[in-house]
C-alpha cells in the first residue's frame, strides 16, 4: 500500500513557455549577445533552446533548416492554438460554462454580435462622421454654453465607459465651434431640454439642426424654419444625395 507523503504534493501550474529540463537547455540574452556562437553550435547540434531573461523563460530557440522554417512556424502556431483552446476548456469547467447548453451559448452569440454592431455604429456611424467632418473643418458645429455642459455631462455617464481623455479632446473640439446666444422660443417643445438646441440653430442660422430624435422637434401646426435631420439624413444631403 502506497505511503502518503508527509507533506502534500504542491501543484504546479503549467507555463505558456516550457521551461528548460535542465541548465544545459537554457541560454540567457547575454549567451545570445556575447556568445553567438556557441549558440549556434548548440542549435546546430538539434537542441531546443529556451531563452532566458531575469530568470524568466521568455522565449523558445529551435533549429529549423532553410528549407522548413515555414514548416515550423505552421507546428508551432498550430500547437499554440492547441495550448489556448485546453486553457479556454479549463477556464470553461472552472467557471461552470462548460455545462452551458447549446442554445445558451447561441443567446451569448447572437448577444456579443448585437453588441460589436452596436459598437461600430457608435465608432464608424453617422454621428462620428459628422464629428470627424467638424473636426477637419468641412462643416461648422454652433453651440452656446448649455450645450456644452450636456455635451460633458452626457459623454461622462458611466454607462458609455468613454476615455477621459477622449471626452476632454472632443469638448476642447467644441469649445472651438462657433458660439451663439439664442433667444427663447415662442412655443414649447415636448421636452424643454431639447429647447436650447432650437433656439441656437435659429439664432446661427444653421443649415440643419442634426438629431437622432426628430420627433422630439416637431412643433403642432405648422413647420420650423430650421431643417430637422437624422445624422443619416444630413450626410446623404451633404454629398449630394
Amino acid at each position: 500500500m502506497p505511503k502518503k507523503s508527509p507533506t502534500p504534493r504542491k501543484k504546479a501550474a503549467a507555463s505558456a513557455a516550457p521551461l528548460a529540463k535542465s541548465a544545459s537547455d537554457r541560454v540567457t540574452y547575454r549567451e545570445l549577445r556575447n556568445t553567438p556562437g556557441r549558440v549556434w553550435e548548440r542549435l546546430a547540434a538539434n537542441q531546443i533552446l529556451t531563452l532566458v531573461a531575469d530568470g524568466k523563460a521568455r522565449a523558445l530557440v529551435i533549429p529549423v533548416d532553410d528549407g522548413n522554417a515555414g514548416d515550423a512556424l505552421e507546428a508551432y502556431r498550430r500547437g499554440r492554438a492547441m495550448m489556448a483552446i485546453a486553457s479556454m476548456r479549463r477556464a470553461a469547467r472552472a467557471s461552470g460554462s462548460a455545462k452551458m447548453s447549446l442554445a445558451e451559448i447561441n443567446n451569448v452569440i447572437r448577444e456579443t454580435r448585437a453588441q460589436r454592431r452596436r459598437a461600430e455604429r457608435s465608432a464608424f456611424g453617422p454621428p462620428a462622421q459628422i464629428i470627424d467632418l467638424e473636426s477637419s473643418g468641412d462643416i461648422t458645429l454652433v453651440v452656446d454654453d448649455r450645450i456644452l455642459s450636456e455635451y460633458e455631462d452626457v459623454l461622462t455617464r458611466p454607462r458609455f465607459g468613454f476615455d477621459a481623455v477622449e471626452i476632454g479632446a472632443f469638448l476642447r473640439l467644441a469649445e472651438d465651434a462657433e458660439h451663439t446666444i439664442g433667444a427663447p422660443l415662442p412655443f414649447a417643445l415636448a421636452d424643454p431640454d431639447d429647447e436650447p438646441f432650437l433656439e441656437v440653430a435659429i439664432a446661427g442660422a444653421v443649415d440643419a439642426l442634426v438629431t437622432g430624435n426628430e420627433r422630439h422637434f416637431r412643433v403642432p401646426g405648422g413647420r420650423l424654419a430650421v431643417p430637422i435631420l437624422s445624422p443619416r439624413r444630413f450626410l446623404e444631403l451633404l454629398a449630394g444625395r
